[in-house]
């Protein structure tokens, strides 16, 4: 029955969490208790207590790869809860398959010292990396603070583990409720998994984004109105599923709209960025504003802002340790399972 289902389930994590002990042992590192939460492929939660001098240390350099070693996937340090005194928590998790490098260049309107655009580039440690653009409305420091607000609340509700969708509605009614003035604010912003590589783009009455993969290059719009306008925000999401190399082009109206009346400013931008002979995205971000400054003659019309990120593959800081004679935790908790 279900009892003895879970009791075997035990079993086999008390037999896993035994072993790491007395690896650890044999290491000369000793660890007051080790705790498996989930040893799910790529959702891996082991929870290691150790005295807490030389905690994070132990961490990194012995414990993480040890672990790798016997789960056969790489395994991290997320976590590390160090205190003066006593036992330090520290929590190991499946390491992200994927990393994100991200670059900005940015410039006020003609004639002003501040950017109305606000930017972010956040690692929500749930293994999604967020970044996006926030336009508020005119220029200068009331669109700065408008778009620096939204950019900033939409962070720390992600961080605190509210889903995109919520997170949104959330801004969108604390910019309706503070506008006695009327305020509101554009909103581009891709969030990756680093697991999967998949990217979900949020466009609230923003530009274009632009996806450069080789020499392709592949739009995403979106034709939702600014957060601030409406009571009831209709929130939709692009996915897409990106490759290592892929260059993500995030940008304000001021870049978009730099070419004069008559020219299609979706060819021009296609053009700028298939042409573009770096993968480096802070040479990107600046060769694509300098772009538009010229397309402007000099003189910037609107304040301009554009974010480019890179995807590569995650570089695990140590490999994994081979313990010789040490059976993988998961085949222990399979065969518990078979045993069932």
């Amino acid at each position: 029955g279900l009892a003895g289902q879970l009791n075997q389930h035990n079993e086999s994590s008390i037999a896993a969490e035994e072993q790491v002990l007395a690896a650890l042992e044999q290491m000369g590192l000793y660890v007051d208790h080790v705790h498996i939460v989930n040893l799910e492929p790529g959702q891996v939660e082991v929870e290691v207590s150790q005295p807490s001098k030389g905690a994070y240390e132990h961490s990194v350099r012995m414990i993480a790869p040890l672990l790798s070693g016997i789960l056969g996937e790489h395994i991290t340090v997320s976590h590390v809860g160090e205190t003066e005194e006593g036992p330090c928590t520290t929590m190991f998790r499946s390491a992200r398959l994927f990393e994100v490098k991200t670059a900005v260049a940015n410039i006020p309107r003609e004639g002003r010292s501040v950017s109305g655009d606000s930017y972010t580039a956040v690692d929500l440690d749930n293994g999604k990396f967020a970044f996006g653009v926030s336009d508020g409305m005119g220029n200068g420091e009331k669109a700065r603070r408008e778009s620096k607000a939204a950019i900033e609340l939409l962070k720390k509700l992600m961080k605190a583990g509210f889903d995109e969708q919520l997170a949104v509605r959330t801004v969108n009614s604390a910019l309706l409720l503070r506008s006695q003035d009327e305020m509101f604010t554009t909103l581009d912003m891709a969030l990756i998994d680093l697991y999967s590589a998949h990217a979900e783009f949020l466009k609230i009455g923003s530009a274009p984004s632009y996806i450069k993969r080789g020499h392709k290059v592949i739009p995403v719009t979106g034709a939702n109105l600014p957060m601030g306008i409406l009571q009831d925000i209709d929130v939709q999401t692009v996915d897409e599923e990106l490759s290592v190399g892929d260059l993500l082009i995030l940008m304000s109206d001021g870049i978009y709209d730099a070419p004069q009346q008559g020219v299609d400013r979706d060819s021009w931008l296609r053009h700028q960025i298939e042409r573009l002979e770096t993968s480096d995205p802070q040479e990107i971000a600046d060769t694509l504003l300098e772009s538009a400054m010229r397309m402007c003659q000099g003189a910037a019309r609107d304040d301009m802002t554009v974010m480019v990120a890179k995807i590569s593959e995650y570089q695990p800081e140590w490999s994994s340790i081979q313990w010789p004679g040490l059976a993988g935790l998961r085949q222990l908790r399979d065969r518990g399972r078979q045993g069932a």
